[in-house]
Formats: structure tokens, sequence, C-alpha cells
């Protein structure tokens, strides 16, 4: 796992980029650095893109859409990305402490550089 600033990445922002752009399903884990390591656990991530399971009739239209599944409440949702992350949080009833905390500010990062990038 690499470590970025304060999070522990199994794959950094910058390595899962080329995949979200390119509109592959993508899964990655974070996890708080600077705790006693009992008392870490990894919040897991999963984009899957809707493109994948379109056929037409079923789905419609869903450019852009994603899959987006967190592991802190096991909730997820439709999306399209990137987006406002609190409220995709507060959509899912991800807490603003502790591993939501984790959450939030692992899919801030991801969405921040593809906000830099514009190429979704």
């Amino acid at each position: 796992m690499a470590s970025r600033g304060n999070l522990i990445w199994s794959a950094t922002p910058e390595d899962l980029l080329p995949t979200i752009i390119a509109r592959q399903p993508v899964a990655f884990a974070a996890r708080a650095g600077g705790l006693p390591s009992l008392w870490r656990r990894d919040v897991q991530v999963v984009l899957v893109p809707l493109e994948d399971l379109r056929d037409g009739y079923v789905l419609g239209d869903v450019h852009n859409d994603w899959l987006l599944w967190q592991s802190v409440t096991g909730r997820g949702l439709v999306t399209r990305l990137p987006t406002d992350v609190d409220v995709l949080a507060n959509t899912m009833q991800v807490p603003r402490r502790g591993d939501g905390l984790v959450f939030r500010t692992a899919l801030r990062r991801v969405f921040d550089l593809l906000y830099d990038e514009r190429r979704l």
C-alpha cells in the first residue's frame, strides 16, 4: 500500500486516474495513517461504469453514469463522475468521522484529479 498524505492507499489516485478516464471498473482501499495498526481498517471503494452493463432497453442512456459502492455503510448509488463528495456521502449515510472521513477524503482526492483532467 502506498502512503499519500495522511492516507495509506492500495493504489494512489494518480494510478487510478487512467483507468477511470478509460471508463474501466476500478476498486481501491484507503486507511488512515498514524493510528496503531490494530485500529486501522481499510475503507474499500468500487467504481463501475454503467456503460459496461448497458443493453439499451433497461438502462437507457448511461453515458458517464457510474455505480459507486463503499464499505463504510455498505451502500452504493449511481452517479456521474466527478461530483460533489459530500452529497454522495450524505446520500449513502456515510458519517463525517472515523472511516467515513477516510472515505470522503479518499474520494475527494480522486475526484479532484478528475476535475483537473476534465476528461470525463
